[in-house]
């Protein structure tokens, strides 16, 4: 997943300032479906590995609350690869992406010296803040206390990397519920379906209390 957000947030400047590109059906295929599913290929078959093919053993902690990552963080070169690649590369990717894009939108309008129209934007921007919101607020503290623990390695930052690691977790959990919140159609849809299972209820109470009335 965290490899899908950057790409996320990267397709959606192709989607917004190049969306010709996706009317022709070979670009179609490869600038939007393909990239998702060669990332989720490759995560598949790297964690496959590590989990059940790197020679290394797990050293488990039974004094320490803490659930500890696996073996292969340890390794001098999957461990870094993994760090890098996988956490903080698209930490670096999701910031300057959403960050380009909200600038590429506001100069864009002037530059044609219109006034924004926010109300216009404004799916755009709340799907944008909430979900690169929820996934930086939850992974930025770990690699902040990572890259402590490399340069200033000291007791206290120990301690905030297992701490805060934490709250990786809660980004697969909470991610959906994000997209959910983010939909546009769903305040109508929630208050279309509230209004039909209703509505049939006040109009038996009406006739029974017609019914009661002339008796």
């Amino acid at each position: 997943m965290n490899l899908l957000v950057p790409w996320a947030s990267f397709e959606r400047h192709l989607l917004i300032f190049h969306s010709n590109i996706f009317n022709l059906k070979w670009k179609n295929i490869c600038f939007h479906y393909m990239p998702p599913i060669l990332i989720s290929i490759y995560q598949i078959i790297f964690y496959i590995y590590c989990s059940f093919f790197f020679p290394c053993e797990t050293q488990v902690d039974f004094d320490n609350n803490i659930c500890y990552y696996g073996c292969q963080s340890r390794d001098p070169l999957i461990g870094m690869w993994q760090t890098s690649f996988h956490g903080i590369f698209p930490l670096i990717c999701v910031l300057i992406c959403n960050g380009a894009l909200l600038f590429r939108v506001y100069r864009s309008k002037t530059r044609l010296q219109q006034s924004i129209n926010w109300r216009k934007y404004r799916t755009m921007i709340f799907q944008l803040v909430s979900i690169a919101f929820l996934y930086l607020s939850l992974n930025l503290s770990f690699y902040i206390a990572y890259i402590w623990v490399i340069t200033a390695p000291s007791p206290m930052a120990v301690m905030l990397l297992q701490r805060t690691g934490f709250f990786t977790y809660f980004v697969p959990l909470l991610f959906p519920f994000a997209c959910f919140l983010s939909i546009p159609q769903l305040g109508s849809k929630m208050k279309q379906i509230l209004y039909l299972r209703i509505t049939p209820v006040n109009h038996e109470m009406k006739r029974k209390a017609i019914h009661l009335a002339k008796t």
